[in-house]
């Protein structure tokens, strides 16, 4: 057995992988954020344009989060999320 001393010391920090594959876990928990707003939006004192705007805006930003956050998590991570998150 190596004594704590003895062992080598590891120059390089955590990976990058592990950095990435949390961001892509925010980004998708962010597109459910922006997913449950776009159900706000017509309670807003907003005119019909602005409430239109803002809820294609906001589809059109869900798309982009969960897209993301996909390719950075994995498609592994996907499946799991989707297997945990279906009906049984």
């Amino acid at each position: 057995m190596i004594a704590p001393e003895n062992q080598p010391v590891s120059t390089e920090s955590k990976p990058n992988g592990c950095l990435r594959v949390r961001a892509g876990i925010v980004l998708i928990v962010l597109s459910g954020v922006f997913w449950f707003s776009i159900f706000a939006v017509p309670f807003t004192s907003f005119s019909t344009t602005h409430k239109a705007l803002l809820a294609g805006t906001l589809f059109a930003a869900v798309q982009m989060a969960w897209w993301t956050g996909a390719a950075m998590v994995g498609p592994a991570a996907i499946n799991s999320i989707k297997t945990r998150l279906s009906r049984k």
